[in-house]
């Protein structure tokens, strides 16, 4: 299972609630997971330069997916899912947790990118 925010980014084993929150969660592949890392999510080349952007992302991706080592562009088809997932989160634990969705890097503790 893949925690769509990162546990570093403002919660951690210490808080049960969001460790075992299924809306934030989604299946994937363990190879994918690494690569993806700490990564924000987001579009492509807005936070490097568009010919740094790697499409797909790894091998074992979707085609439309993209990567410039910032950023993380989840598969068309997941998109919609990813952003209502982050927004749920952040709805739901920003007065317990102070978790903050933000596009604009870098961020603090509790920040996390889309």
């Amino acid at each position: 299972r893949h925690h769509l925010w990162p546990k570093g980014f403002g919660w951690g084993d210490d808080n049960l609630e969001p460790l075992t929150d299924i809306y934030g969660k989604a299946p994937a592949d363990a190879s994918v997971l690494e690569r993806k890392a700490k990564l924000m999510f987001g579009q492509c080349g807005t936070v490097e330069e568009l010919q740094q952007c790697r499409s797909p992302a790894t091998v074992e991706t979707g085609i439309t997916t993209e990567t410039d080592g910032k950023i993380f562009a989840a598969p068309d088809s997941h998109k919609g899912d990813v952003a209502r997932a982050l927004f749920y989160f952040e709805q739901r634990y920003q007065a317990s947790l102070g978790l903050h969705l933000t596009d604009c890097p870098p961020f603090n503790s509790t920040e996390y990118g889309y």
